[in-house]
């Protein structure tokens, strides 16, 4: 006669075993697919058009062959200085333009980079092609022209600036960094909160370790609605920093930084960002919230 308790037993195992395997499973596919769940590209049908009397816009093709990017020129007055800017994920350097013309308006040369598989750039989709070609087009920034160089990105692209500026270091002036993480690892985290994220992920994009002994000047820039990257990520990763200026925008989303971002406030990091000449930051300054 079987034994009801021990029947019970055996099922409850099996039950617990294929949770195990399925939850295994998920796990293999969430590390083997992480690149297809983690980037999202947008394609945009054609280039932007150069109908703004404020500036010219042309496709960036430092070597010569494929365009990497798009830059906006000033028509009027003289260029203080160059500033790269990443944009995020689910987004192309298209359809950024008014970002590079809020740039160009205060004085600026606006770099739109593009990353591969973005917008009409051609290439593979991966964080490490990515960040080699974000890498490259500092390389060839500085080739091309003179300093400052301000470095700026929202979400995904604040991530890629952090990475370039750990490589390039002296040769960044300084940093705008909007709607960021602290780590990929952190927000990760969050959304999955059954799942060891630190060991599944390829590469932990940690933007506090990479600017950690930056001496630069970097403004971090949170959302204060922002539900994507919480803006306690963006807290984060300013108090790591040697001269952090936070900046909090209130009411606006993850996607509506943007149009939250005042001509001022614009005009006073940018101006910050590109100060080569004195690396000193007030020690009542380090916290600034605007």
């Amino acid at each position: 006669m079987t034994n009801p308790s021990a029947s019970l037993r055996q099922s409850l195992v099996r039950f617990g075993r294929g949770i195990l395997l399925i939850y295994c499973v998920s796990l293999a596919g969430l590390y083997l697919a992480q690149e297809r769940l983690l980037l999202h590209p947008s394609h945009a049908p054609s280039r932007p058009a150069d109908n703004d009397p404020r500036f010219q816009i042309s496709e960036w093709r430092p070597t010569g062959s494929d365009t990497v990017g798009y830059v906006l020129e000033p028509k009027a007055g003289p260029v203080r200085g160059t500033v790269l800017f990443f944009h995020g994920n689910a987004g192309d350097a298209e359809g950024r333009i008014a970002v590079g013309a809020e740039i160009v308006h205060h004085g600026y040369r606006a770099v739109l980079v593009e990353y591969p598989g973005f917008g009409m750039r051609a290439g593979p989709v991966s964080m490490a092609s990515l960040m080699a070609a974000s890498q490259d087009a500092f390389g060839a920034a500085r080739r091309q022209w003179t300093g400052p160089f301000v470095l700026a990105g929202e979400s995904l692209g604040a991530g890629v600036a952090a990475q370039v500026t750990r490589q390039q270091g002296a040769a960044v002036s300084g940093l705008l960094l909007f709607t960021p993480w602290d780590s990929l690892s952190s927000v990760a985290q969050e959304k999955l909160s059954a799942v060891p994220v630190s060991l599944l992920l390829h590469r932990d994009y940690d933007s506090a370790e990479a600017l950690r002994s930056y001496p630069g000047p970097v403004f971090v820039v949170g959302a204060e609605r922002d539900q994507l990257i919480p803006i306690h990520h963006a807290k984060a990763l300013a108090a790591t920093l040697q001269h952090p200026h936070f900046v909090a925008l209130q009411g606006a989303e993850h996607n509506t930084w943007f149009d939250a971002v005042t001509q001022d406030q614009w005009q006073t990091m940018l101006d910050a960002a590109a100060a080569l000449g004195d690396r000193r930051c007030p020690q009542d300054s380090t916290r600034d919230e605007h």
